[in-house]
């Protein structure tokens, strides 16, 4: 209920303060439901903090997780690392055996005490590890993906070639790299699905308590949930009065 975007909402207009303050906290209008309503509710926050501690988890093991953008950053060595231990048939390389076997060169020209910066990209056949001063050309388009992804994750930002040269591991061939990216989309699909799942429930969770409030008008509902037009957003008929019954105030009359 207090993490509802209509008590959010409510206490957005009360208060100019976005610390929680106790005083403040005792004057959210909470609605009596009954037990059936509750057990409804418990249920879906239940299976919410279960999807959102799923998450968490993969944030701890270094996944970069946008919940806002649907944005899922894979964490190439700890995959790389899980791809091993269930398929032996994988082989991998250091970066140094890549250079040995020519299937990456430095670029003419680098400066191999350049250190990888925080923006790794492609461009062209190449993978830029610092604009202008560090740069490797790798001919093959799977490879290449595979590294500016690695090469990109915080762990490698600061580092000079001898830093990297014994210490990236890369898939050795095109199967490898094949199993590699299709494991990289299993996880990422899986991440999306934990993200629908916890926009599903929020949705869910926050409808029910609209219903509960006997919030109804549909302008007001969408003002509420964030979906209509910020500008309009001082049109809403719909308030939670703490001093009325319930905390709720009569239904009024939208004026044009």
């Amino acid at each position: 209920m207090f993490n509802s975007r209509l008590l959010n909402y409510w206490y957005a207009r009360q208060f100019d303060n976005v610390h929680v303050n106790p005083a403040y906290f005792r004057q959210l209008p909470i609605h009596p439901a009954d037990k059936d309503v509750q057990a409804e509710l418990v249920a879906l926050v239940d299976e919410l903090l279960t999807v959102h501690a799923e998450l968490n988890r993969y944030r701890e093991h270094g996944y970069k997780i946008d919940a806002v953008r649907r944005r899922v950053s894979v964490p190439y060595d700890g995959l790389l690392q899980d791809l091993l231990a269930t398929d032996g048939s994988v082989l991998v390389l250091t970066l140094f055996d890549a250079l040995a076997s020519g299937s990456v060169a430095i670029v003419s020209g680098s400066d191999l005490q350049a250190t990888v910066s925080s923006k790794v990209y492609e461009r062209g056949d190449s993978v830029i590890l610092r604009f202008r001063l560090l740069a490797l050309t790798v001919p093959d388009a799977p490879l290449r993906r595979y590294l500016a992804g690695c090469l990109s994750r915080p762990q490698w930002q600061g580092q000079t070639w001898d830093g990297l040269k014994s210490a990236v591991r890369l898939p050795d061939g095109d199967a490898a790299l094949a199993a590699f990216f299709a494991l990289e989309a299993e996880r990422i699909a899986h991440v999306e699905s934990l993200l629908a799942a916890a926009a599903r429930l929020d949705e869910d969770i926050d409808a029910r308590v609209l219903d509960l409030y006997g919030i109804t008008n549909t302008a007001d509902r969408a003002r509420i949930l964030g979906s209509a037009p910020a500008q309009e957003d001082d049109k809403t008929t719909a308030t939670i009065n703490p001093t009325e019954p319930n905390g709720i105030p009569p239904q009024e009359e939208e004026t044009a």
